[in-house]
């Protein structure tokens, strides 16, 4: 039976992967994690898991035998996600161009420097009908800080957009200026790969952590200690359910009115040692 997730990248625990990693204990969906100073652990794939998820996780710390074992288990039946930022895609120090992981990505990703930031307002739209996020209204939803241009491979489906918006002085509003994929997702031999090109942790996701009327507090024996809005989660909890996880009834997210019962009492969970992070060998 495949291992739930095997989370690579954000720094560590206590810093931007608080945000994630805090999300998915909320979802309680165990994780092995590997902050992104850590080479990959030599052990670690040697068995599959059901997600990988890549994010500021530089390429230099994966062996090109180790990028070629996890795509192996992505054809087998895996999923992968990769995150962006700094040290994803290609950014300053991904540079996944060329590579196993870019092979089985649903994207090209480029071969300079692909980071999209600066003061510009860049807005989430849906780019496809499907039944992703249908109870997500993206109208509401927090600018974006930054993303990583990338480029959709024949076949993939592109679900949300990336809108850079600069503001015209001589009429007073906003025009659109270019789009580029946001979410991608396609297919990997029998496995399912996704591509989300901003972070999902600040600064390149802005206020998107706190999208929602309703706060959730989540704190964990492993030092997270994060505060969340209910759709930036409610958007994590589709994504994973969208890569094949969280179906289970022992993994089962919480329902509304539990996310409504937790704003209530300033929600607080406390993280099992399933979830420790993982020790470099």
């Amino acid at each position: 039976m495949r291992r739930r997730v095997l989370y690579l990248g954000d720094t560590e625990l206590t810093g931007a992967a608080r945000y994630l990693a805090g999300s998915l204990t909320a979802l309680r969906i165990p994780f092995d994690y590997v902050p992104s100073h850590y080479t990959l652990p030599s052990h670690s794939l040697k068995r599959a898991y059901r997600l990988y998820v890549i994010s500021d996780y530089p390429k230099r710390h994966l062996s090109t035998e180790q990028m070629r074992e996890l795509v192996h288990h992505v054809r087998d039946g895996s999923s992968l996600l990769m995150i962006g930022g700094w040290d994803s895609f290609h950014g300053v120090g991904g540079q996944y161009h060329r590579s196993p992981i870019e092979a089985a990505l649903p994207v090209i990703c480029s071969r300079h420097d692909d980071r999209q930031q600066g003061a510009q307002t860049y807005r989430i739209t849906k780019a496809s009908r499907s039944r992703l996020f249908t109870s997500l209204d993206f109208s509401t939803a927090p600018g974006l800080c930054g993303y990583n241009r990338t480029r959709c491979k024949p076949h993939a489906r592109e679900i949300l957009s990336v809108e850079t918006l600069a503001f015209h002085r001589a009429t007073h509003r906003y025009r659109v200026e270019r789009r580029d994929p946001l979410l991608v997702f396609g297919a990997s031999g029998n496995g399912t790969v996704a591509a989300l090109t901003t972070d999902l942790a600040p600064h390149w996701a802005g206020g998107l952590v706190d999208w929602g009327s309703r706060r959730i507090r989540i704190r964990t024996r492993s030092g997270i200690d994060v505060e969340i809005g209910h759709r930036y989660l409610q958007f994590i909890r589709q994504l994973m359910t969208a890569l094949g996880l969280d179906r289970s009834r022992r993994n089962q997210p919480y329902s509304l009115k539990a996310f409504k019962a937790a704003a209530r009492r300033r929600w607080k969970l406390e993280a099992r040692s399933r979830n420790d992070q993982l020790k470099p060998s």
